[in-house]
């Protein structure tokens, strides 16, 4: 070996020397030559233990991770494979044993294993997979122990010192992760809070460009202050929430009546202007079915040719739903109205509801929520060339209320983006802080959500 000019040059290549090479750029903090030089070696020996041990050393320091762990794998095979090629059989009265031989190699071989494991387990912490990194540096702390050179282990690699790091590593990245999802929540709930209010606003609106009457002010204004006051409970303390529900068992709020009062709320918000792409299949749909478009018109042409006549499909609509709101209050009426413009819709089990509440009050917020946001999904994701019926009810189920809605779908439908697509996340959130029971549903056609209120929650035992 010779130097020239601060470099250093090979006069005679061999695999030892330019590990060395590597060693010594490796003592300079030059990773890329000595991984450069380490990989001569190891074509020149692919099985030079050394040089996968300490390319993988300089793998990991410039955050490769892969490859680190690639080479870690070759040091752990070669120890296997020796040991296999070293393994006798031995017979005695209890039966076969097997024994290795143990050599001078076989100890550095335990030794350099060792390395590959904890290497190996420094790369899978930085990736955050921990349990992979516990079992690794255990086995690392295991080969030590069994290895000659147990001082010389203990004083150059410490991995009590390496465990206790991945095990700080853990915590603080589920702490992390704690802090990110509270965040999530948050914004999620915040989210929820804004579009929850949209319904009741546009029926504000409305009324005041139109009707004025002061029932749907009333209705609207008090809805409003009941979501805020829920809103304000959910998002400071759970068991506030859950005490509040079950301390609301008297007055004249009905399950049913809540229904009607949503759906009332919803349509206003989804017929106005601003929610007229929300539900835009349901024009087109109702163009081509009273000959107003061609049957075969897609969404693109629809949206280019047609935007006249679904601007004077949401007018038209807007004004007759209203009309209906101000003669009658009969849900059935609302219903025949629902057929004729968007689907049929089945209501089972909410006139037979056994609880009751107070008009306007936590409990009749909290089904507010959850009425509006799957009720207006429902609207927003329907689609059915055979106009197969939406399906509410609301039955008891192993000791929960069970809030279920089934409404027909198709993927293409579901993709159009209609919202924030944070509404089941909120579900279960809530789920969450009130001890409920919603599993987020599966995207298909046949499109079922459920809801599960804990009857301790709205029924006295």
């Amino acid at each position: 070996m010779a130097v020239y000019l601060g470099r250093i040059i090979l006069n005679e290549p061999s695999a030892k020397k330019y590990f060395d090479l590597g060693l010594n750029y490796l003592e300079q903090s030059d990773v890329i030559s000595a991984i450069d030089k380490f990989s001569n070696a190891i074509e020149l020996d692919p099985n030079f233990f050394e040089a996968y041990i300490y390319r993988a050393m300089c793998y990991r320091a410039d955050e490769k991770y892969e490859l680190c762990i690639a080479d870690c794998n070759k040091v752990i095979q070669l120890k296997e494979l020796h040991d296999a090629n070293n393994r006798t059989t031995w017979n005695n009265e209890e039966g076969s044993h097997e024994l290795i031989t143990l050599t001078q190699e076989s100890f550095q071989l335990d030794f350099y294993a060792a390395q590959g494991y904890e290497e190996r387990s420094l790369c899978y912490a930085m990736q955050k997979n921990f349990e992979l990194a516990f079992d690794d540096i255990n086995k690392a702390i295991s080969l030590y122990q069994s290895s000659e050179d147990r001082e010389r282990c203990h004083n150059s690699l410490h991995t009590d010192t390496y465990r206790h790091v991945i095990e700080i590593s853990k915590e603080l990245d589920e702490k992390k992760k704690q802090l990110q999802d509270a965040k999530k929540e948050l914004e999620d709930m915040m989210s929820m809070f804004a579009h929850k209010f949209r319904s009741p606003l546009d029926a504000i609106i409305y009324n005041t460009t139109h009707d004025n009457q002061v029932k749907l002010y009333t209705e609207a204004a008090q809805t409003m202050r009941g979501l805020l006051n829920i809103f304000s409970i959910i998002s400071t303390d759970a068991e506030i929430l859950k005490d509040k529900i079950k301390q609301d068992r008297q007055g004249s709020g009905r399950l049913v009546t809540v229904f009607s009062k949503t759906l009332d709320m919803i349509l206003l918000h989804l017929l106005s202007v601003s929610g007229a792409e929300k539900i835009q299949q349901h024009y087109m749909a109702y163009a081509k079915a009273h000959g107003q478009c061609e049957e075969q018109v897609s969404y693109k042409t629809w949206c280019e040719d047609y935007f006249e006549l679904e601007q004077a499909l949401q007018v038209e609509w807007e004004q007759s739903f209203a009309l209906l709101l101000n003669q009658s209050d009969s849900l059935e009426q609302r219903f025949d109205w629902l057929e004729q413009h968007f689907f049929k819709l089945e209501l089972i089990g909410f006139e037979h509801a056994e609880f009751q509440f107070k008009e306007y009050g936590v409990t009749e917020s909290f089904i507010t929520i959850l009425l509006n946001e799957i009720l207006v999904n429902a609207f927003k994701y329907y689609s059915s060339a055979s106009k197969e019926s939406v399906i509410v009810e609301w039955t008891e189920r192993g000791g929960f209320q069970v809030l279920t809605c089934r409404n027909p779908s198709i993927r293409s439908e579901r993709t159009i983006i209609k919202g924030s697509h944070k509404g089941h996340s909120f579900l279960s959130a809530l789920a969450r802080k009130t001890g409920s029971a919603f599993t987020k549903p599966v995207p298909q056609d046949e499109f079922v959500v459920e809801f599960g209120i804990p009857n301790e929650l709205l029924i006295s035992k």
